[in-house]
């Protein structure tokens, strides 16, 4: 899977540069990002149909993978965590979280990358002014669905 090109947020909107772990990530989703449906029940309807574990020359490791949600049957998402100066998946490294659905799009991507925990890959690079004017910082479905694969088996 080749990684888009990036691009940075503008440094007025940088909350910090010490960037987030998983754990931190997961403890915000749940904590601002709860509705009429959880994105922890609707990740349980995600299945992973391909996952990979590269590292890259600055020893990062990188976990790929493509998920589908019984919701959307034939749609297929790509989602990754790059775990910063980490040999192996952990939940207390600090990370980079991407997913190309809707959902992180235009809620979550531009708030992680306030939070040195995203880069700008596949959105519009606009601040989310209307669906998180606050920028809280969390996961879509996909992502948490790759965080229990990950950890939770």
């Amino acid at each position: 899977m080749a990684i888009p090109r990036s691009r940075p947020i503008p440094e007025k909107d940088l909350l910090s540069v010490k960037g987030l772990t998983i754990s931190q990530l997961i403890a915000a989703t749940n904590k601002y990002w709860t509705g009429k449906t959880s994105r922890f029940d609707s990740a349980y309807d995600c299945t992973i149909k391909k996952l990979t574990r590269p590292s890259n020359a600055q020893g990062h490791l990188i976990v790929f993978s493509l998920i589908e949600s019984a919701t959307e049957v034939g749609k297929v998402y790509k989602t990754w965590f790059n775990f910063l100066k980490a040999k192996s998946p952990s939940e207390r490294v600090h990370v980079m979280a991407q997913c190309e659905c809707y959902d992180y799009l235009f809620r979550m991507e531009y708030a992680n990358a306030a939070h040195s925990a995203a880069r700008l890959f596949y959105s519009n690079g606009e601040p989310p002014d209307s669906s998180n004017p606050s920028l809280h910082p969390g996961l879509c479905k996909h992502l948490i669905c790759l965080k229990r694969e990950l950890f939770d088996r």
